[in-house]
């Protein structure tokens, strides 16, 4: 469901909140941001006379999502090139999503191991890089003696991209290979669809 359709079902009462990335300039006088923005990493846009503040209002009430949002999604993108680093890093901050930065699979390691449980929604791992690389960084993270080690989605960004690269990744624990350069349209739908089933 596209902006204008979701607006337009809220405006009627067909819907009674919309669950997304929500730009507010220009619309203060028709929506409000309810207050679990605050405290969740997704917003949810409500009209302006709603009673709707917090998440037990929702209950009993019609919600539209917005498909491959990843508004408050914190991403641990590791590469080592700086121009792709920066390049990743505007392009999913532009998202919503919440960026931390890594150089190589051995800084990337160090910082998930000092990490609480859960804080990493997604890794986007490069392959080749220098200290130690995203294959092996990978298989040291699967291997960590912490819940999330097994469920944190880690997704290859890789120039190399046929059958035997591809069976590599998945072999050290990667959970999706992405071609470079990214396309961040695509990566963006990648991550939202295993952010919301690691949320279920």
């Amino acid at each position: 469901m596209d902006l204008p359709e979701r607006n337009k079902l809220l405006r009627e009462g067909t819907i009674d909140c919309i669950w997304c990335c929500f730009t507010m300039d220009g619309r203060e006088e028709e929506y409000q941001l309810a207050g679990p923005y605050l405290y969740t990493r997704r917003v949810f846009v409500v009209k302006k006379d709603s009673d709707i503040r917090e998440l037990s209002d929702l209950v009993g009430k019609t919600i539209a999502l917005q498909a491959g949002s990843i508004a408050g999604v914190r991403i641990l993108v590791v590469e080592d090139n700086e121009l792709n680093m920066e390049i990743a890093e505007y392009m999913f901050t532009e998202r919503g999503a919440v960026v931390e930065k890594a150089a190589d699979g051995k800084k990337a390691l160090e910082m998930f191991a000092a990490s609480e449980e859960g804080y990493y929604d997604v890794i986007m791992m490069d392959i080749m890089m220098p200290e130690m690389d995203g294959l092996e960084a990978t298989r040291r993270i699967r291997r960590m003696d912490r819940k999330d080690a097994e469920t944190v989605p880690i997704f290859a960004m890789s120039a190399n991209a046929f059958d035997d690269d591809v069976a590599r990744s998945r072999a050290a624990g990667m959970n999706e290979h992405l071609s470079k350069p990214l396309s961040f349209e695509k990566a963006a739908a990648v991550i939202a669809q295993y952010v919301r089933k690691n949320e279920e």
